[in-house]
């Protein structure tokens, strides 16, 4: 079909061709240019025949992948046509499902019946995979955003028939009442795909429910007989097969006792149970389970009464023989199977599969999670990041295991999406072809790329499965040798050589730097190392070579060098703990940041394996700073608060590498450490300053107000931190009160002195900008309560009002910071709003963009570049300026909570894409900070940088088996789609952000 036709509008859909509904020129077009075009264009039939409305042309963008992925929602549309409208508004479609929207679509509260309930259950599921597939297919949804929305659709069900069934069952039989006549809980634990959050199209859904206890009230019904038909009740509302299909399918083999047993239990029957007969296969079960449904409190409170024997402290041999057996049945059952299916592949049987991934992982957590509770993650992707991090995988192994497992999770969904049904078992002849079409593998015999791709992931993580639980593996022995061959190279031929064999891409220079760092007497890698340093040498060269980027590790295991051979406490450690060897070359593979921290502070190596995040940072940095004896010498007291800060940013920083933080958490607790270390250092100023001027010549008040970033709880690695000191001398004279003033000023010196400090680490605790208080960098440093309400009620200017949105009291006197947190407020959100206020801030946003991002085609700045931070910030700040007042909703530092309380309010519409582009641009500006240690990122367009990047965000090499710019790529395009939409929605705001 011609262009010219393709936009001339609706038509019929082909001559002779009979229909009630036309469909535009646009679709058919999409139509014959999809992988599958007779799929798509008898699908364009039937839906025409049923009458939907196909008129509209941003169908093509959705509509047609769908048609091209799903004959099962296919036939759905076309029995249920208005479900195509659904699909019209793709920006809409591409974010992941919320719990909100969930709610709503499966809302059983006024629900008749249980045939009501069942069908509204299943016309929701129907709609919510429409939109998940519309996202996978159409919009290039990662698999594990596919996985966690389909998860989601799954809890949101549960969570509804579970509701139902205790109103139904309670209406019926009344409340099931403990002796005490309090309500006795229950529970739905959701256990596999569903409890790790990775549940694909077509999965069964393991559960078990529990209840609190059996000891019933003599009124009320037994508790058993009334959660038994509560049990029943969901299984049928969401696993029964009625004329509408099902929700999902219901499997509860993994209750006590299996099949024979009860199909729920009391919390205290199932703890003998486990107790007395658990196996170690249910023990794997359960380190995948969580509470999906019911009293999630009963459900945390399940996990941890079966924590003890789930996480058994003492790994003996019989653990070791019990996974060994559970590894020899699974291959001995994928023999089996193959033998049945011949030579079809299968995705999750077969060597190196599905199945191997996850049982690789779990074993290990079962091994090591008892000693290591920074283990029990109950998602496999995310329980590989952590083994990573506590040094039980390298990075090379787990991109193996990611890679492949996201790989073969994509080509699941395509194959179970097509019909519904429940195989991961690749199919033949065409129909393969047709798959690799899907997946977007293009070239001669696609169907033969898709299967060698498989092949060669299978093979890498069949030999990892292979070797589980042996003592050595085959590629550790060949970077080892390769490792003592490097270290023993006696001319620079040689060693270049060697480096290039090893994978370095710049061979010249490692071999340079692996001849620096032997320069040193008594280091690892000296030539003239023997014995157990010499063997120490190997091992970190070898872990350079098996991590990720060998490169940049082994430039920061050169500058660690010189201080390890300096201590041989340092080197006795690693000696011992060869988990710390591996931790420590991952730190420098990873992180700049976190490397220049060890490379300056080698006392912080220990620190490695503490990674518990404080509840109470400011009374653990007293307890630190006790230890250190700090009360009476201000030089210690600053290195003590250094070596703190330091400790605690590499906990924090290692936690958020291992995916142990999201990233709200994360400047969460950088905020905590920075708010913490600022209050001990006021205090620590104030004494300074009693004890040198004597105290103030009046009782007065002092407060330090935080703004920025820190105010509003946004902190990233290296931010600074935006001070104004305020005080309060009540009504004094003149005399009085300029004396006070001295007084205050010399305190608020003092603490900006004791902050920017030089350490041993060759950096202060923190820079310090205080250009905020009234009258800026020409104002005084230090201002009166009084000025500061004059200030800011007369003469301060919008973009100061602005400002205070993210204001707050964090240091000082409590009854001021008391007495300060209404009075901001009052400030911000009473005060009458400037006429000019969104003219003015357009200025100031074009002005940055043009003076300080000074973005090009190939450099960007996600803080202040053309669709960054500022504008979201602004967007939020001005609206919640306008409509504080009236609103105390909206009155929070923090710009995300203020766009969900703006969208709470009706005062912002489609806010949540809003919200994923802020989630984004600061997961963005985290990695590149701690990547790259520079407090000011850049995103630049260069491919190497750009892949290694997006490797670090969760991007995945292999998560297309088609055609891909690859990771960076995909990082760059939805960096460019997110600013986009984010200016788009700046501009619809302030106007265009020029002159």
């Amino acid at each position: 079909m011609s262009m010219d036709a393709a936009s001339s509008g609706p038509l019929p859909f082909a001559a002779g061709c009979a229909t009630t509904a036309p469909v535009h020129a646009a679709l058919l077009t999409a139509a014959d240019a999809c992988a599958t075009p007779d799929l798509v264009r008898a699908g364009l039939h039937r839906l025409a025949a049923a009458g939907a409305r196909l008129e509209d042309p941003r169908l093509a963008r959705t509509l047609i992948p769908v048609l091209a992925n799903s004959r099962f929602l296919t036939a759905a549309m076309a029995s249920t046509p208005s479900l195509v409208d659904d699909l019209l508004d793709a920006d809409r479609l591409r974010a992941p499902l919320r719990p909100a929207q969930l709610e709503r679509w499966f809302d059983l509260r006024d629900a008749p019946d249980e045939a009501a309930a069942s069908r509204r259950l299943r016309a929701a599921r129907l709609r919510a995979f429409l939109h998940v597939t519309a996202r996978d297919a159409a919009l290039d949804a990662t698999v594990e955003g596919t996985c966690a929305d389909l998860t989601a659709i799954a809890e949101a069900a549960l969570g509804a028939a579970t509701d139902f069934a205790l109103r139904a069952v309670e209406h019926e039989l009344g409340a099931p009442l403990d002796p005490t006549g309090e309500r006795i809980p229950f529970v739905v634990m959701g256990m596999g795909k569903l409890g790790g959050g990775e549940l694909n199209y077509s999965s069964d859904i393991d559960l078990i429910y529990l209840y609190g206890t059996d000891d019933g009230h003599a009124e009320a019904p037994t508790p058993h007989a009334f959660f038994v038909r509560v049990s029943n009740l969901i299984t049928r509302l969401v696993g029964a097969n009625t004329e509408h299909g099902f929700v999902f399918r219901v499997d509860l083999d993994l209750r006590p006792e299996g099949r024979g047993g009860p199909i729920c239990n009391g919390l205290a029957g199932a703890e003998r149970y486990y107790e007395a007969w658990g196996r170690t296969w249910e023990r794997i079960a359960w380190l995948r389970a969580r509470p999906v449904a019911g009293d999630r409190v009963l459900g945390a409170h399940a996990l941890a009464v079966l924590s003890p024997w789930i996480y058994q402290r003492t790994v003996g041999p019989e653990t070791l023989d019990a996974i060994a057996q559970l590894k020899a049945q699974i291959g001995a059952r994928r023999r089996h199977e193959r033998a049945l299916r011949g030579a079809h592949h299968d995705l999750k049987l077969d060597a190196g599969g599905i199945r191997a991934v996850e049982f690789f992982v779990n074993a290990l957590q079962l091994l090591h999670a008892p000693r290591n509770p920074r283990l029990r993650d109950p998602s496999t992707l995310g329980a590989i990041d952590r083994l990573v991090a506590s040094g039980l995988l390298t990075e090379t192994e787990r991109d193996h295991l990611t890679e492949a497992y996201v790989l073969y999770r994509r080509v699941e969904h395509r194959i179970m999406m097509l019909d519904q049904r429940q195989t991961q078992t690749l199919p033949h002849g065409a129909e393969l072809e047709a798959l690799a079409a899907r997946l977007g593998v293009e070239g001669p015999r696609p169907d033969q790329r898709l299967l060698r791709t498989l092949e060669a992931h299978q093979q890498r993580v069949g030999a990892m499965f292979d070797a589980l639980l042996a003592g050595e593996r085959g590629a550790e022995d060949a970077e080892s040798r390769r490792a003592a061959a490097l270290l023993a190279a006696a001319d620079p031929a040689s060693r270049r050589a060697l480096c290039e064999a090893a994978g370095f891409v710049d061979p010249e220079q490692a071999a340079h730097l692996v001849q620096t760092a032997g320069r040193w007497p008594q280091s690892p890698l000296s030539p003239r190392a023997d014995g157990a340093l010499a063997r120490l040498g190997v091992d970190l060269l070898a872990e350079v070579q098996r991590s990720a980027e060998p490169d940049r590790a082994l430039t920061h295991l050169a500058g660690f060098a010189r201080p390890l051979a300096r201590t041989p406490a340092y080197v006795g450690s690693l000696q011992r703990n060869p988990v710390l060897v591996r931790l420590l070359v991952s730190v420098f593979a990873t992180s700049d940041l976190l490397a220049t921290m060890l490379i300056r502070q080698p006392d912080l190596l220990d620190s490695l394996f503490d990674r518990r995040p404080p509840q109470d940072e400011d009374a653990h940095l007293a307890a630190a700073l006790s230890r250190a004896g700090a009360a009476d010498d201000t030089e210690r007291f600053v290195e003590s608060v250094a070596r703190y800060k330091q400790a605690a940013l590499l906990r924090i920083g290692l936690s958020d590498v291992a995916g142990e933080l999201d990233g709200p958490q994360l400047e969460v607790a950088l905020s905590d450490l920075a708010a913490a270390i600022l209050r001990a250092v006021f205090e620590r100023a104030r004494l300074e300053t009693r004890a040198r001027r004597g105290p103030p010549p009046t009782p007065v008040e002092t407060a330090i107000l935080a703004y920025g970033k820190l105010g509003g709880r946004e902190m990233s690695y290296g931010s600074d931190l935006d001070l104004v000191f305020v005080f309060d001398h009540g009504d004094v004279d003149p005399a009085t009160a300029a004396f006070a003033l001295a007084w205050c000023t010399r305190l608020a010196q003092r603490t900006l002195s004791l902050l920017g400090l030089p350490t041993r680490a060759g950096l202060p605790l923190y820079s310090v900008d205080t250009r905020l208080r009234p009258g800026g960098s020409q104002g005084t440093l230090v201002v009166s309560l009084p000025r500061f309400v004059a200030h800011h009620a007369q003469a301060a200017a919008g973009w100061e009002r602005v400002a205070l949105v993210r204001a707050r009291p964090v240091a000082g006197d409590d009854a001021l910071c008391a007495r300060l947190a209404p009075t901001l407020e009052r400030l911000t959100f009473d005060a009458p709003v400037p006429v000019d206020l969104r003219a003015e801030l357009r200025r100031i946003r074009a002005r940055l963009e043009r003076e300080v991002a000074r973005e090009t085609p190939d450099r960007y700045n996600p803080k202040v570049g053309r669709g960054g931070l500022m504008d979201l910030e602004f967007i939020a700040q001005v609206l919640q300026i306008e409509n504080g007042g009236r609103r105390p909703a909206l009155r929070t530092p923090n710009t995300c909570a203020a766009l969900e309380a703006l969208a709470a309010s009706g005062l912002l519409d489609e806010v949540d894409p809003l919200i994923d582009a802020w989630r984004f641009l600061r997961r963005l500006d985290h990695r590149l900070r701690i990547m790259r240690g520079r407090p000011v990122p850049e995103l630049r367009a260069d491919p190497t940088a750009l892949d290694r990047l997006a490797r670090r965000m969760g991007y995945r090499r292999a998560a297309q088996v088609g055609p891909t710019d690859g990771p960076g790529g995909q990082l760059l395009d939805d960096y460019r789609r997110t600013t986009a939409l984010v200016r788009q929605r700046f501009e619809q705001v302030f106007g265009p952000a020029g002159d």
